[in-house]
């Protein structure tokens, strides 16, 4: 069987191919990957549209991989996205059309590959990994999370004049949803993880099939065991920081609140903070805590899975996700998770047995919860350690494999 995936960023292999560092996101698609080139009834092509490397294909390891030159980045506005541009849509159809696959598997609905079928100009069929979900990532409240109209402009004000900026990525991000609503209604298959995802392509089609395919984690996370005496007690970490729906500012409000009673307290971020406005409004937020903030920049998954045992708990503020790697992996190596009741995390979190819940934006909840952590030695135990069995259930790599291609096999005979 011949499957041809399209990914929105490029993979391990590609990077490799013209000398760079391998991918900082998207670690699930390359570890799916690896899994996949043992299966001998598959045959596969990988496409990706990007700015940073030129049209390619080569083939590595049994897989043809296929590059379309995009613009580069900095022409890349909300106003004359690349991804607007038929010209990348007609390449992507002659790379279908040299490949000849029985299957086109789009991983995310983010991007232009789903029009493709939309505009009838392929034949073969097409499926969909539900990544985030663009329709509910862009609406307003979640965007900006609780930064006011003010603050919004304050902060975006120069970065908007040049093109950029929350305002502009949230203009584009629309735009995204719109195309991806029609991806909803007109596509036939999807692969999804979470109760969530499935209710969502549901409500757009009542008739399109939906896969259960959980995510394959990296292999870092599956050799390491978080010990609470091992930990430094009082340091809470988090791997997503880079925009406003993410909730990092919630947590840094729930340290300074939580710092008279833990005058230890440290809060670890890593990821990129951004050079933006939202990366400067963050910097200087940190800078007021006194050193109680370290951002350790971007890190590979031996180094964050490190950095996991080191720390009291890990939590997740976002203001809307689907299911999140960085919980899968804090509870792959076993940690205490706290976590926003939002999206498809419900499907990850059992509440009390497998992590601790609060309301996107309450802060005092979410003080309450750490706090929990913090003071309750049994329930930290008890939350890591059953997340640890759970997480190596639903993330088992055989199982997903089966899953996935169990998948195409109905969807090519459909």
């Amino acid at each position: 069987m011949k499957v041809l995936w399209f990914t929105n960023i490029p993979m391990p292999d590609v990077n490799k191919y013209f000398g760079h560092n391998a991918m900082g996101s998207g670690g699930w698609m390359g570890a799916l990957l690896e899994e996949l080139k043992e299966k001998k009834e598959l045959q596969l092509g990988v496409a990706t549209a990007c700015s940073q490397f030129p049209n390619t294909s080569f083939k590595k390891d049994g897989v043809e991989y296929f590059v379309v030159k995009q613009q580069s980045q900095k022409f890349r506005r909300s106003v004359f996205s690349a991804d607007n541009n038929l010209l990348y849509l007609k390449k992507c159809v002659e790379i279908v059309n040299e490949f000849k696959p029985d299957i086109v598997h789009i991983h995310g609905t983010e991007r232009f590959y789903g029009q493709m079928l939309t505009k009838g100009m392929i034949e073969c069929p097409v499926v969909f990994s539900v990544q985030g979900i663009m329709d509910s990532c862009s609406e307003w409240y979640r965007w900006f999370g609780k930064m006011s109209f003010k603050e919004i402009l304050l902060s975006s004000f120069f970065d908007s004049l040049k093109g950029n900026g929350l305002l502009w990525e949230l203009r584009e991000a629309r735009n995204q949803a719109k195309r991806e609503r029609n991806y909803f209604t007109k596509g036939n298959y999807f692969f999804g993880r979470t109760d969530w995802d499935k209710a969502y392509v549901k409500y757009f089609n009542s008739e399109a099939k939906y896969f259960d395919v959980s995510r394959i984690i990296r292999k870092p996370f599956w050799g390491k065991k978080w010990n609470l005496s091992d930990c430094k007690r009082h340091r809470i970490i988090f791997t997503n920081t880079r925009h406003p729906r993410k909730g990092t500012e919630l947590l840094l409000e729930a340290v300074k609140r939580l710092k008279p009673l833990f005058p230890d307290i440290e809060l670890v971020l890593i990821g990129s903070l951004g050079g933006g406005s939202y990366g400067r409004r963050l910097k200087n937020k940190i800078n007021s805590l006194d050193g109680s903030v370290k951002s350790l920049g971007q890190m590979n998954a031996e180094q964050i899975s490190h950095e996991l045992c080191k720390s009291h708990v890990f939590v997740s503020a976002s203001y809307i996700e689907n299911s999140p790697n960085s919980i899968a992996e804090a509870q792959l190596v076993g940690m205490p998770v706290v976590s926003s009741y939002t999206g498809g995390i419900p499907s990850m979190i059992k509440e009390g047995e497998t992590g601790l819940f609060f309301p996107i934006g309450d802060v005092p909840l979410l003080e309450d919860r750490i706090k929990q952590v913090f003071e309750n030695d049994f329930l930290a135990l008890s939350l890591g350690e059953t997340a640890y069995k759970e997480s190596r259930d639903r993330h088992n790599s055989e199982k997903i494999v089966e899953n996935l291609i169990n998948g195409y096999k109905t969807i090519k005979i459909d």
